[in-house]
């Protein structure tokens, strides 16, 4: 008896895990240039973390639908769309814009519960553009940066422009990631003032956690 209660609750466990799993879609629409020049090719959606693919498509038609499972309490993921560069024998990213920054090409983007879309705006586009997605990009496409100094009064100034960009973007990994590489020139308490101005989904990311491990430990730790 006491096995079967165990069974129960172990498929019990896994179903509810499965329902909170959503499958969500990255639709991406080819300009004409790209599409003449990848027809009968694989994109690839990649986890850009980890360097895995988590879907492909065969162009056949302009329009692409990558497709990826996340829960409900993940992260969003870090990812780009690439291709199969033959002189290089590498999977080179594929480019899209944004009206935010329109002189940059951007290749990578975060992807969460929300539907992404790339659609271009005009036939003669080269790139399709950021249509639709995570708000955890907006900082990245308005190019947000934190800063720091060695010289204590500018160090003032600057902590407290990082946390109003922060605030701007609470929900950015981005600026997380930024923050984790620049954390040696800001002492506990405020590197501490930074992370709470994140939302709680990003404090509570694992770079959040070994930013405070670092301060905890004083070992060293500078690589994502």
């Amino acid at each position: 008896m006491k096995q079967v209660l165990i069974l129960l609750l172990v498929i019990s466990s896994l179903a509810c895990r499965q329902a909170q799993q959503h499958t969500n879609t990255v639709t991406y629409v080819l300009s004409e240039k790209q599409l003449s020049s990848l027809r009968n090719q694989y994109l690839y959606l990649m986890n850009e973390d980890k360097q895995v693919v988590i879907d492909s498509q065969l162009v056949n038609d302009a329009k692409l639908i990558f497709q990826y499972a996340l829960h409900l309490d993940s992260p969003a993921i870090f990812c780009s769309i690439r291709y199969v560069d033959s002189t290089n024998a590498y999977k080179r990213p594929i480019g899209f814009l944004n009206t935010k920054t329109p002189n940059a090409v951007f290749s990578f983007f975060y992807v969460d519960q929300r539907p992404t879309v790339f659609q271009p705006n005009t036939p003669t586009d080269e790139f399709p553009s950021w249509v639709s997605g995570s708000k955890v990009n907006d900082a990245d496409f308005s190019m947000a940066q934190l800063y720091y100094s060695k010289d204590a009064i500018k160090q003032v100034a600057l902590l407290k422009k990082n946390i109003q960009t922060i605030k701007s973007y609470p929900n950015s990994i981005s600026l997380l990631k930024q923050l984790f590489y620049i954390k040696g020139d800001f002492n506990a308490a405020e590197a501490t003032t930074m992370l709470e101005a994140f939302n709680h989904t990003v404090q509570k990311h694992p770079i959040g956690e070994r930013i405070r491990q670092y301060y905890l430990t004083g070992k060293p730790d500078d690589t994502l």
